[in-house]
């Protein structure tokens, strides 16, 4: 796989970034399509360029930027829907799930959501505090809004977040429909493949953020192969958080 130097200048500011490509290619039928990693990239640069709508230019789903943690490990975050939730913006996921496993509750209960649970304070605070500072700096909050199984409408604002089953997997099950509320399916997951995610190289099962619609104790999640089913929150699963990265989300009426 051979590396491919180009830069560009930012449209606002006119500063200029380098971004270094792995060039492959992957074929469908008779359709090749070029897939690239970016290497070197400045965050500023990027995230200015998707703020002012300009963001296809040097980023488009399915494109990796490598990132190194303050602990040392290694990850890539992959860009997976232009404009998720407002326009000038991009969602990216942790490609693989980080070196540590988490539960989503150390009670085993979940009726309350993704709002109180234990892995929100996990990666709100002690995941995000990992992301090297100029990642962190231009990472946009989200609000979240989620109907658990206590019934109540949760709403809330985070930078960093667990994947829901509607932005991995659409609308397929209507009794979910309700549950994370204004979710879309993101662009990159609607490729069966692509909601796999590895765990110190190995396919594992993934935690999402979204309640079981039938029992106050069990969390949906992504097996190996890329399905979607339930398990007890208190058990220890991979964690591939999602942030947002360009323009602030506009305020909320």
């Amino acid at each position: 796989m051979d590396f491919i130097e180009r830069y560009v200048n930012c449209p606002s500011c006119g500063c200029r970034f380098g971004l270094a490509e792995a060039e492959g290619e992957e074929a469908f039928g008779d359709v090749k399509i070029i897939r690239k990693s970016i290497d070197r990239i400045s965050w500023d640069g990027l995230a200015e360029s998707i703020a002012i709508g300009e963001g296809a230019r040097v980023i488009s789903v399915g494109d990796k930027i490598p990132v190194e943690l303050k602990n040392g490990e290694k990850i890539s975050l992959v860009a997976v829907h232009a404009n998720p939730y407002w326009e000038n913006s991009m969602a990216f996921s942790f490609e693989d799930c980080l070196n540590d496993e988490h539960d989503m509750n150390s009670s085993g209960r979940y009726n309350n959501g993704y709002e109180t649970c234990d892995m929100r304070k996990y990666i709100t605070k002690e995941v995000f505090k990992l992301l090297p500072d100029e990642l962190a700096a231009v990472i946009q909050p989200r609000t979240i809004q989620q109907k658990p199984y206590d019934g109540q409408m949760h709403q809330f604002t985070d930078k960093l977040w667990l994947l829901s089953q509607v932005e991995v997997f659409g609308l397929e099950r209507e009794e979910y429909r309700g549950i994370d509320i204004g979710d879309i399916q993101f662009d990159y997951f609607k490729i069966q493949k692509n909601r796999i995610k590895t765990l110190r190289g190995q396919p594992y099962w993934y935690w999402l953020r979204t309640p079981s619609a039938s029992s106050g104790y069990s969390v949906r999640l992504v097996y190996l192969g890329g399905s979607v089913d339930s398990n007890y929150a208190g058990h220890s699963y991979g964690v591939a958080p999602a942030c947002v990265i360009g323009a602030p989300e506009p305020k909320w009426e």
